[in-house]
């Protein structure tokens, strides 16, 4: 484990994910550590690496690749900053605002993703059942690929004032099936809490909840 200990002193990223490859026992996690540094993926193997190695101090270190990615986006910003105001002083061309409104569309869908992913990753944590643990898995891997796609897109407008493909809006919207966990896994927690007012209601509505997730797999292929 002194490979560990020493990467707490000075932590990277790729160095943490393949101690956890080496060390770490969780499948999934294993997938979702090699998806890139998001933000809960920063913490998460901190927290993995910690629990295999409890001796080191956490609160002592900082992932490198967090500096990194601070730096990257500085200089992406003066960069930016700099080719503005020489295509300013060269010409008086105005970029294209229907360009920048599906620039600033993508920034909100990407927000939109993030909030999506950390409602998977509460679901992950807390929930007890196994289909709406794989469920919440399986979406998160999904979100992650498309928020890729989004940034990808948005890095390329940052640097060339335009993007790759023809402009072709598909606003996030938060799927049915997801939902539908989401919704059954809240009201089996308040099922089992004193808090709740109506049992039988509160059953009833998870007894709908489910035929309508059975109705969506079927139609999907799902069972």
């Amino acid at each position: 484990m002194q490979e560990i200990q020493a990467w707490f002193k000075n932590s990277d990223y790729r160095e943490g994910v393949e101690l956890y490859n080496k060390y770490g026992s969780n499948s999934f996690l294993k997938k979702l550590f090699a998806s890139g540094p998001t933000e809960y993926n920063l913490t998460k193997i901190r927290e993995e690496l910690q629990a295999i190695c409890p001796t080191q101090n956490p609160e002592n270190s900082q992932i490198h690749v967090m500096k990194s990615d601070n730096s990257v986006t500085k200089a992406k910003e003066s960069v930016t900053s700099s080719q503005n105001s020489n295509n300013s002083e060269k010409s008086d061309t105005k970029p294209s605002p229907k360009l920048f409104e599906y620039y600033t569309q993508l920034q909100k869908q990407k927000q939109q993703i993030n909030r999506q992913i950390e409602r998977n990753m509460s679901l992950l944590d807390t929930s007890r059942s196994k289909n709406v643990r794989f469920e919440a898995a399986k979406q998160i891997l999904q979100l992650d690929s498309r928020k890729r796609g989004i940034w990808a897109k948005i890095d390329y407008y940052e640097e060339h004032g335009r993007f790759p493909d023809p402009i072709a809006l598909q606003p996030v919207k938060t799927d049915e099936l997801q939902r539908l966990y989401v919704q059954i896994s809240k009201a089996e927690k308040r099922l089992k809490s004193d808090k709740v007012k109506d049992p039988e209601k509160t059953q009833k509505l998870i007894d709908e909840k489910r035929l309508r997730l059975d109705e969506l797999k079927r139609e999907r292929g799902m069972l």
